[in-house]
């Protein structure tokens, strides 16, 4: 009988702990290999130039609640180029489209004293790539008459951050894409797209 309940209350406890291990698990966003892209490993960002725009997306991963990205946009071209942080969208692996939260939606979900954090090693890494990353200058906010609308001077850059409702803990691989960068002069439009794997860890 002893022997009996021993057993029992080992499995119990078995299951318990690896349960309690499975719930402790961060679910970490990771970039896939993406056509015409430059991964930084140690950060998990990814950089992506085109046509006179450097892009690089970079997952948070110590924001808990949503899944979020710093995004940062380097000008090379000569005109302004703008876009809309409302128009990014994120995908998951089921292709179901999931849009960017308002700021102040966002800031609202935010644990108190939680702020984004870029990981340490993604300053050297970039820098290895393109420096103008770093060094450019972040540009100043311009009279617009949409107010959600970024645009960005030539030879500067912006850094944003985009946070999605959480697909982290179900889906397995996540889309980023930045649609309609747009030459404020010419009208033309550059798109951008960055896949990312998710790793239980």
């Amino acid at each position: 009988m002893r022997l009996r309940i021993s057993v029992s209350f080992l499995i119990l406890a078995t299951i318990s702990l690896s349960g309690c291990l499975m719930v402790g698990k961060d679910f970490v966003m990771t970039p896939a290999p993406t056509r015409n892209a430059v991964i930084f490993p140690l950060s998990g960002g990814i950089g992506i130039e085109k046509e006179g725009v450097i892009a690089v997306a970079l997952p948070i991963n110590n924001i808990k609640e949503m899944d979020a990205f710093a995004l940062i946009l380097v000008n090379k071209r000569d005109h302004w180029i703008s876009f809309y942080k409302k128009d990014c969208i994120l995908f998951d692996q089921k292709g179901n489209e999931i849009k960017p939260f308002k700021d102040e939606e966002a800031k609202a979900k935010l644990s108190r004293g939680i702020k984004p954090s870029i990981p340490l090693p993604f300053r050297s890494e970039v820098l290895r790539w393109r420096k103008d990353v770093i060094t450019a200058p972040g540009t100043t906010l311009l009279p617009v008459e949409n107010p959600e609308k970024l645009s960005i001077l030539p030879d500067h850059k912006l850094r944003v951050f985009l946070y999605f409702k959480k697909q982290s803990v179900t889906s397995s691989q996540l889309t980023l894409i930045v649609p309609k960068v747009f030459d404020e002069v010419t009208g033309e439009k550059i798109s951008f797209a960055f896949r990312f794997k998710v790793e239980k860890r």
